[in-house]
């Protein structure tokens, strides 16, 4: 089971419909795995989710709008792997070890990617360890996550969409196949 979590309190951090709803069809497709989505009761996040699932043609199992910070937790657990933006449930899902693939437009990842449980950053200096997300943007990864962002030097511009347009083009030009080809690798592991 794959678990996604398309919206943000913040729109401006959220990709295309068209694109979400695709990726939810190609997981099923390709992979066989169920594919639940899940919201916060926001008006704006519901409305964004119930668009997405309108253009899936493969219809995942929904819990827009109806969703528990414990029954976050227990679907993220039990899930393969998550896929989203950067929001809290990324977090969650990072911290109940679920495998995170998380699109970061205009905020950084070396400040809010999801952290990797295994890692111990006490010490890490000096013992061959990285610090995690160090590159200021693009693909990177740290443990078992895996943030996908452009590698533009406005990045990270911590605006809330380009011009004050409420739309992150560094997002909506991240393709559906950029995102297949790093989902499957969770898969083929």
């Amino acid at each position: 089971m794959v678990h996604i979590h398309p919206t943000s309190r913040w729109l401006f951090k959220c990709w295309r419909d068209e694109a979400m709803a695709d990726v939810i069809d190609r997981i099923q497709e390709q992979y066989g795995a169920k594919v639940v989505v899940t919201c916060s009761p926001d008006k704006r996040e519901m409305d964004k989710a119930n668009r997405i699932i309108e253009l899936a043609e493969n219809k995942p199992i929904s819990f827009i709008g109806d969703i528990s910070l414990k029954k976050l937790g227990a679907i993220s657990k039990r899930a393969k792997l998550f896929f989203g933006v950067d929001s809290a449930p990324m977090h969650i899902a990072a911290a109940v070890n679920t495998p995170v693939v998380a699109l970061f437009g205009p905020s950084g990842a070396f400040h809010w990617g999801p952290w990797d449980n295994d890692y111990k950053r006490q010490g890490a200096r000096g013992k061959g360890q990285e610090e995690p997300y160090k590159k200021q943007n693009g693909v990177q990864t740290f443990g078992k996550h895996t943030v996908i962002q452009r590698e533009w030097d406005c990045i990270p511009c911590g605006e809330d969409g380009c011009y004050g347009s409420k739309i992150s083009d560094c997002l909506y030009d991240i393709s559906v196949d950029e995102i297949m080809d790093i989902i499957g690798m969770y898969f083929k592991n």
